[in-house]
C-alpha cells in the first residue's frame, strides 16, 4: 500500500517496504502491510499463508539463474563479482543449482523509459504542490536534479510516455518467459554493481540530468529493472567487501513468489548469519 492519497507512484514503479536487520522482521512487516487498497486497479496474488510462517522450513532444491550482466550492459566490479561467487558457492552447498544465464531485454529503452516516467511524475506532483501552496517551487525547496526532472517531464510527449510503459511490460514478459523456458525458480544478481558509494557521490545537485541518470543506472541497474517489471525481489547481505562494506545479493522471481523468496532468505540467514555485524557507530 502507498497510503491514503494514491495506490501507486511513478506508474507503478515506486516501491515501498523496508530495510531490516533480520528476515523475520521483514516478513512480519509485510504480513502487517500487504494487501489490496480500496480503489487499486490490480492486486498481487494472495499468499498461501503468512510470510513469517515461510521461514519455518528450508526451501526445496532450487534452480537459480546467475544474471550478472544488467540489461544496460553494466557488469559487476571485482568486489560485487566476489560476492556473486561467494553466494553461488553457498547456494550450491545448500543443495541448489546455479547456472549463469539471464533474460534478454532492451536496456536502452528501459533506461530512457524510467527517466521519462519519473520526470513526468515529478512535473505532475510539483504542479499539484504549487497549487496547494499558492506559489512556485524553486531551489530553496527542491534539489537541482528534482527541478531539472520536472522541466524535462513537461516536455515528454504522451506517445513516448506510453512507449516507456510498453518497455516495462516487454521486460516483465521477457523475464517470466526466461524463467519458464529455463525452468528457473529465481534469478541472482548483485544488488549494486560495486560496493556502496561514499555519501555525496550520488549527489542530487549535478549540472547535467543525463550524467545523473547514467550514474544511478550503472550503480544499481538491476534494482531499477525490477521496479519497472513489478516482479518481487529481495536484497540479502551475504558478502562483505575488502573495506568491510556489505555487498547485497538480489534474488528475484515470478509475480506472487514472495513467500518462496522469504523461505530462501531464511535458509540463507541461518547458513550465513549477519545480524551481529554492526558498524563502529550505529543506532538500533
Amino acid at each position: 500500500p502507498m497510503g491514503p492519497a494514491t495506490t501507486e507512484g511513478w506508474n507503478g514503479q515506486s516501491v515501498t517496504h523496508a530495510v531490516s536487520r533480520t528476515v523475520r522482521d521483514n516478513a512480519a512487516l509485510l504480513d502487517a502491510s500487504h494487501g489490496r487498497e480500496p480503489g487499486s486497479r490490480y492486486d498481487a496474488p494472495a499468499p498461501d499463508g503468512s510470510f513469517l510462517s515461510a521461514l519455518d522450513a528450508d526451501p526445496k532444491p532450487l534452480r537459480i539463474a546467475l544474471w550478472s550482466t544488467a540489461p544496460n550492459g553494466t557488469k559487476p566490479d571485482a568486489e560485487a563479482q566476489a560476492g556473486l561467487d561467494h553466494t553461488r558457492a553457498l547456494l550450491e552447498a545448500l543443495g541448489h543449482v546455479v547456472e549463469e544465464a539471464g533474460p534478454v531485454m532492451d536496456g536502452d529503452a528501459l533506461g530512457k523509459g524510467v527517466l521519462m516516467t519519473i520526470s513526468a511524475a515529478m512535473a505532475m506532483i510539483m504542479e499539484d504542490r504549487e497549487k496547494a501552496l499558492g506559489r512556485e517551487l524553486g531551489p530553496d525547496d527542491m534539489e537541482v536534479v528534482t527541478l531539472r526532472m520536472r522541466e524535462f517531464g513537461k516536455t515528454v510527449p504522451m506517445a513516448e510516455l506510453m512507449r516507456a510503459n510498453q518497455a516495462a511490460i516487454n521486460a516483465a514478459m521477457a523475464y517470466e518467459h526466461f524463467l519458464d523456458e529455463g525452468q528457473y525458480d529465481f534469478t541472482l544478481s548483485p544488488t549494486l554493481s560495486r560496493e556502496p558509494d561514499p555519501l555525496g557521490r550520488l549527489s542530487l545537485s549535478p549540472v547535467d540530468l543525463d550524467d545523473y541518470g547514467q550514474a544511478v543506472t550503472t550503480f544499481a541497474p538491476w534494482c531499477a529493472v525490477f521496479n519497472q517489471m513489478g516482479a518481487p525481489a529481495m536484497s540479502v547481505p551475504l558478502h562483505w567487501s575488502t573495506n568491510n562494506l556489505p555487498i547485497g545479493m538480489m534474488f528475484g522471481g515470478r509475480c506472487g513468489t514472495e513467500r518462496d523468496l522469504f523461505k530462501l532468505a531464511g535458509q540463507l540467514e541461518r547458513a550465513a548469519p549477519w545480524a551481529d555485524r554492526k558498524p563502529p557507530v550505529w543506532v538500533g
